[in-house]
């Protein structure tokens, strides 16, 4: 199945007014379209709703939100409407003028929004509030008036839906650009599926994303030319195996980490790599960890990182190094990154860098790494390898993660609710699983694994590197929720890791 195209705001405008034309239909038109299918849908997904409060913004969105209201009050729902001034676009002031005809505009800004949020308020009884106040059009943050109208709209018991984009968020980013957003238990995006509903705040107010074509084509989408895709489940995809195989077949991993007093981390990093299907799994640890390692992980090797044959002979014959699970920042890490690096660099060994490899990386300016290299940071880390702060990068999580790739010519994949995967020369995906349970520690520690066990098997299953790696973020990500399920609270790496087994047998 082809991954699915997220639009930016500029590609959404566009997809506007070409989406009108290509339909013989005006502007104004296709506005209708999107309110009566809205209201079709919040009566579809709402059946015994009665009592409806729609919030319109000025723009576009807001007239969106007089025509739903419209169809919602023609069809015998009562319908209070609260606007924050008067609509500024000429679609808009169409749609506004029309609900005037058959119903009443009252001022968010008349204290109605506090009295909105008053418990004794007869507005609780709402069963459903429908947010319209900016869609794709907020590029900074909200006035405090319209901060403290969402801050009601959020209190108010009842069902909750956002027309095209939460209020509050930035629909190519997912930043919240103030310090409030609409939290939606439904999202109704309109023509195209935005980039920003999948990534960093948006994910906490998004809800169940539905998206409405409003008659646009396919064809009309593929001239959007996007960059920026999304994966879901039904993207989880890997050639059976041979049945010829043996231990020989689908590589040899080399954990490096596990300094004195952190081996959890490099356990963990280990059993990801068995459980996600590499033939063999060596570590090597400070030796204080090889009881809980030949207790918890019998089938990893153990290699002494104080016995320089041992070692050597360990590199000469693995396939993939991943190295930071536990490494800490002292000389013997950076010894063993420098040997990473040289294995990466000179002998093109695919590498997988996380936590303190990433930490120490970020202290060697100039450094770039190469296309068989996988580095795996969360925000903090990004912020250490591009010299930002991390507000910095989950403001912007796309342009963060494209600066990474520039910066270190490799493959990248930025953690965080909506993780991000990019590369030199390839487009941007999105992993749309996941959940809040994987806010955990040691959840980082089995990504490596499974990335690194997955660039081990790539030869064997004629994928390339990058194509590995989205399987990989995709595998720990349905493992994780389907170990959860909607149990998050609690969840851990350890389960995680052991249900990589079932999440990379998948054809």
């Amino acid at each position: 199945m082809k991954p699915i195209p997220l639009m930016s705001v500029a590609q959404c405008r566009w997809l506007d007014q070409a989406g009108a034309e290509a339909c013989g239909i005006s502007s104004a038109a296709l506005m209708e379209r999107a309110g009566r299918s809205a209201a079709q849908f919040v009566m579809q997904r709402w059946p015994n709703a009665q009592r409806f409060l729609v919030v319109c913004g000025v723009g576009n969105n807001g007239g969106d939100g007089y025509v739903c209201a419209r169809y919602l009050q023609l069809a015998q729902r009562d319908v209070t409407l609260l606007a924050t001034g008067p609509a500024k676009t000429p679609d808009a002031s169409i749609n506004a003028e029309r609900w005037k005809q058959i119903g009443v505009v009252l001022d968010a800004n008349d204290g109605q929004a506090l009295r909105l949020a008053a418990p004794e308020s007869v507005a609780a009884e709402y069963d459903v509030v429908i947010d319209a106040l900016f869609g794709i059009g907020l590029s900074g943050p909200p006035r405090p008036p319209e901060q403290a109208l969402l801050q009601a709209m959020n209190r108010l018991p009842g069902a909750k839906l956002a027309l095209d984009v939460p209020s509050g968020l930035h629909a190519d980013t997912g930043a919240r650009l103030g310090d409030i957003a609409f939290v939606a238990d439904v999202t109704l995006s309109f023509i195209a599926n935005k980039r920003g509903l999948h990534t960093a705040q948006a994910r906490a107010h998004v809800g169940v994303l539905q998206v409405e074509s409003l008659g646009i084509s396919e064809s009309l989408l593929q001239q959007a030319h996007t960059d920026v895709f999304l994966l879901d489940a039904s993207h989880r995809s890997l050639p059976a195996r041979a049945a010829s195989s043996h231990k020989g077949s689908h590589g040899h991993v080399l954990v490096v980490g596990g300094s004195r007093g952190f081996g959890g981390a490099a356990l963990l990093c280990s059993e990801a790599s068995i459980c996600a299907g590499a033939s063999l799994t060596s570590v090597m640890s400070d030796e204080s960890h090889l009881t809980a390692l030949l207790q918890r992980c019998p089938e990893a090797m153990w290699v002494d990182p104080n016995n320089a044959d041992a070692l050597q002979t360990a590199l000469a014959r693995v396939d993939v190094l991943a190295i930071g699970p536990g490494l800490g920042q002292g000389a013997s890490a950076a010894t063993a990154l420098d040997t990473a690096l040289d294995r990466a660099l000179g002998l093109r060994t695919p590498c997988v860098f996380d936590a303190d490899a990433l930490n120490m990386l970020a202290h060697r300016p100039g450094l770039a790494l190469s296309e068989c290299c996988v580095m795996t940071p969360h925000p903090g880390e990004a912020a250490r390898l591009l010299g930002v702060s991390t507000a910095a990068i989950e403001a912007d999580r796309y342009t963060a993660v494209a600066a990474l790739v520039q910066r270190f010519r490799c493959i990248v994949v930025l953690k965080g609710a909506g993780t991000l995967i990019a590369a030199p020369g390839q487009s941007t995906y999105v992993c749309g699983l996941g959940n809040a349970g994987m806010a955990a520690g040691g959840m980082g520690d089995v990504l490596t694994g499974c990335i690194a066990a997955l660039l081990a098997q790539a030869p064997a299953m004629n994928i390339d590197l990058f194509q590995a790696t989205l399987q990989a973020v995709l595998a720990h990500s349905w493992a994780a929720d389907e170990q959860a399920h909607g149990a998050e609270r609690g969840l851990r790496a350890s389960d995680v890791a052991r249900a990589l087994r079932f999440a990379v047998n998948v054809s």
